[in-house]
């Protein structure tokens, strides 16, 4: 007779992780909005580190500014070491950041270079940390956004960036800003008494101007789509028709600062140009009546502004929408607002 027998061995194996892992999470700064309208950035990443056994943290991430266009990006490294002990093959090391190469110099327009960041993986690994997370904030970048209006635009080297008006405006432009992709919008802000426009700007907000109030002796020159047409970075285009919001009516452009900027100035600031365009005009006053067709305030009696017209003979009242002041009857136009103090009488045959 024959037997077999079989003996059962066991075995205890210890599952060590001989590597240390960097994870590396960037956060781009968000767009924000401040209570006066204008635009702002917020950081996502708090200063700070917390080490629970063999894992530490560096950077504290606020959840609640983490939004679904905060511009996110994970990288992971790792360094492995034989027999457990550290081999020296893994002292310091540094890691850079790398702009894509393939996004027509995006990022690099978006975004500050990041600081070089110096990994010990020899150190950690001897320290008993396995798993490093490194959490970092990206600084957006800022341009100038400059509005100079043109009369009688012609593409004329330089007015696509200056315009032709002096620096000036031949009117007023309120701003809007979006921290949300044009989800919502600020209240709407001026700047300098609101006939001229230069400020900085985060990279990628979105804004709005918004054209009020024509000056005195100015006309829109208006597109074939009803609003005034503007020269956007260059590129010639319209605002949408006009429209009355209160007292005011606007005619907006919608744009998103982005792209290759217009021009530099100054030596370094880049800026981005908008110019919205006018004619020559006449401005009738009501000198004491109502109506009219422009807009309002407490700059801006009732008037009416009309195309230049070298052959125009001068309007009636009720062409423009004037009505004289009660009792009194339409005499004539005069230059000057103190006739027969000063000024002459014109007749609408002239």
């Amino acid at each position: 007779m024959s037997g077999t027998y079989s003996d059962t061995l066991a075995f205890d194996f210890k599952i060590t992780k001989q590597s240390v892992t960097y994870t590396i999470n960037v956060y781009g700064q968000n767009i924000t909005t401040k209570a006066d309208g204008r635009a702002g950035v917020e950081s996502v990443v708090a200063s700070g580190t917390t080490t629970n056994g063999s894992t530490r943290t560096e950077g504290t991430v606020d959840d609640s500014k983490v939004r679904e266009n905060t511009y996110t990006q994970t990288y992971t490294l790792e360094y492995g070491f034989a027999n457990d002990y550290p081999d020296g093959g893994n002292p310091a090391t540094t890691w850079t950041r790398t702009r894509p190469t393939n996004d027509n110099g995006e990022d690099e327009r978006c975004w500050e270079d990041l600081a070089s960041l110096e990994m010990t993986p020899s150190t950690d690994y001897a320290a008993g940390i396995r798993n490093v997370t490194i959490n970092l904030n990206l600084v957006r970048k800022w341009y100038w956004l400059d509005v100079n209006g043109a009369t009688d635009y012609t593409g004329t080297s330089g007015q696509e960036s200056n315009g032709n008006q002096g620096g000036r405006i031949g009117g007023y432009v309120n701003m809007q800003v979006s921290a949300d992709d044009g989800a919502t919008w600020a209240k709407w802000y001026w700047y300098n008494n609101g006939d001229d426009y230069w400020e900085k700007l985060p990279y990628g907000i979105h804004f709005k101007l918004g054209l009020h109030h024509v000056k005195n002796g100015y006309v829109y020159d208006m597109g074939t789509d009803g609003g005034v047409k503007i020269i956007a970075n260059k590129q010639k285009t319209e605002t949408a028709p006009g429209e009355k919001e209160g007292d005011t009516t606007y005619y907006v452009y919608k744009g998103t600062l982005t792209g290759e900027w217009t021009d530099t100035v100054e030596g370094n600031k880049n800026r981005y140009c908008y110019i919205p365009c006018y004619k020559k005009g006449i401005t009738y006053f009501a000198n004491g009546g109502t109506g009219g067709t422009e807009s309002v305030n407490d700059g801006n009696p009732p008037r009416t502004n009309v195309l230049y017209e070298k052959t125009e003979t001068l309007k009636d009242p009720e062409q423009l929408g004037i009505i004289p002041p009660t009792g009194m009857i339409f005499a004539g136009w005069s230059t000057s607002a103190d006739y027969p103090t000063t000024g002459k009488l014109l007749s609408t045959e002239q």
